[in-house]
């Protein structure tokens, strides 16, 4: 069991106020006291009296400036839920095709908004296309944020993009909304 060179001393070492051969030696072929003298060293402040309190007053003061500040309500941020997902709904064999197996639907749904996704497999990959409604009418102004890049709405509001894999993650934002679905899993059901 290797000794290990004491708190004060890594500490006294890492602010060069240390020239022991010994603590050298130690800390070149111990990787734990190596890891914290480089943290001591990184960290100048340990070793020293803790820092103060900040008044209480600065404190209530901060809060006052982020309540009152656009900063606090400048982005609201929603989590969607799967309403709808065509692989998990029951074909009957007479309406099962081809096209079936190759696209996916999927719908989203947050505080009155719906969030529609086809997604068809290619040759090359896989084609998106999505809108973003409230009311059966288009929201304007958002991005869909996904993992090949970010893309905005057609002049008709519909999103399409193109991607190697189908995403697991999106997002969708506007000025003053972020909403964050569900990871996508692509592994289809097995069917009866």
């Amino acid at each position: 069991m290797i000794a290990h060179i004491k708190r004060q001393d890594l500490i006294r070492a890492s602010k060069g106020n240390s020239t022991s051969v010994t603590i050298d030696r130690h800390i070149a072929q111990c990787e734990d006291c190596r890891e914290f003298f480089g943290i001591f060293r990184q960290f100048p402040l340990s070793g020293q009296l803790p820092l103060t309190n900040a008044p209480s007053g600065w404190i209530a003061k901060a809060a006052e400036i982020m309540t009152a500040s656009k900063l606090a309500t400048a982005i609201k941020k929603l989590a969607a839920t799967l309403s709808f997902d065509s692989w998990s709904q029951p074909a009957l064999a007479v309406v099962r095709s081809v096209g079936s197996v190759s696209e996916r639907r999927i719908r989203f749904e947050t505080d009155g908004i719906l969030f529609d996704l086809r997604v068809e497999q290619e040759r090359q990959g896989y084609l998106m296309t999505a809108r973003l409604t409230r009311q059966d009418e288009p929201c304007p102004g958002f991005v869909v944020t996904h993992s090949t890049g970010v893309v905005g709405a057609t002049a008709d509001g519909y999103y399409e993009w193109t991607s190697p894999r189908p995403p697991k993650k999106i997002t969708l934002t506007s000025n003053d909304l972020e909403i964050v679905l569900p990871e996508i899993v692509w592994n289809r059901p097995k069917t009866q």
